[in-house]
């Protein structure tokens, strides 16, 4: 088949009518492309818009990844501040651990402060027990000593009295209502006491009650003309219980004898509830106004 070449007016003549019309360059395109080349133009709009949404796709992402990296930039300061709490936290722990084992120490020496307290009270309360069982045995030592001394100043007191009494009580006694006072001697008591005893009067023991009595005296009682006895009990101060020995002691006299016997009690006081005694039973009372309870020489 033969080609006619086109000559070169002809080629610019068809370019211009290509140029100018459009259904030509259409036809001419059409002729000329295939169907991959016409469809490129469509695909590359369409690979564009893929770009185009790439490209928005990349952006979106890259957003993303900035927004994840400054999350991560604030989880990664987080963790560091959450270590570091956590640092401060065990360091924390550690000073309220040291604390604790220095509480515990302090513990353990104030229970063994304690301890030595409680063994230093316990050593006391054992020693003031016994100075206060010494003291008791002080006290009763002591007590015993002044019940002895107070026994011997009361006998020393009252063997004084007594001497006084047998010397002058014969003058006493002739002012209550007597006369012919005398003083009986102990060995003339004992002699009219065994005559007592011998006749079945008075017992041994009545007797020997009899002659502790501090003295006698023979008398003779004014306007009547009554022989009596005068059993008198001596004290430097009288008590209940002189008075009761000298009425007791007058009782046993007067049956040894047969001989009214009145009982007396003479002393340089008398508490009240002897003299309250001494009145109900009619026991003669002297109390010497020269005599001094605090006197013996």
């Amino acid at each position: 088949m033969a080609v006619n070449i086109a000559t070169e007016e002809e080629v610019r003549r068809i370019v211009r009518l290509i140029e100018s019309n459009s259904d030509v360059r259409e036809a001419v395109r059409r002729a000329i492309l295939t169907e991959e080349l016409l469809e490129l133009p469509e695909k590359f709009a369409t690979f564009v818009n893929s770009m185009e949404e790439f490209r928005s796709s990349m952006e979106e992402f890259r957003d993303s990844t900035l927004e994840f990296q400054s999350s991560m930039e604030d989880f990664r300061t987080s963790m560091l501040e959450f270590r570091t709490s956590m640092e401060d936290f065990r360091t924390s722990m550690l000073e309220f651990r040291t604390s604790m084992e220095d509480f515990r120490t302090s513990m353990l020496e104030f229970r063994t402060s304690m301890e030595e307290f409680r063994t230093s009270m316990l050593e006391f309360r054992t020693s003031m027990e016994e100075f206060r069982t010494s003291m008791e045995e002080f006290r009763s030592v002591t007590e015993e000593r002044l019940d002895r001394l107070e026994v011997s100043v009361g006998q020393l007191k009252g063997g004084y009295f007594e001497s006084k009494w047998k010397e002058n009580g014969t003058a006493y006694l002739g002012s209550q209502n007597f006369r012919k006072v005398r003083y009986i001697d102990k060995n003339i008591l004992a002699n009219l006491l065994d005559e007592a005893v011998e006749n079945g009067v008075l017992d041994e023991e009545l007797e020997s009650d009899v002659l502790l009595i501090d003295a006698v005296h023979g008398a003779v009682k004014k306007g009547t003309l009554e022989s009596v006895y005068i059993a008198t009990e001596v004290s430097s101060r009288v008590h209940a219980t002189d008075v009761e020995r000298a009425i007791r002691r007058a009782k046993s006299l007067e049956l040894a004898t047969v001989t009214t016997t009145v009982a007396c009690v003479a002393g340089a006081s008398i508490d009240e509830l002897a003299k309250a005694l001494a009145d109900r039973n009619k026991v003669i009372v002297i109390e010497p106004s020269e005599w001094d309870a605090n006197q013996v020489a």
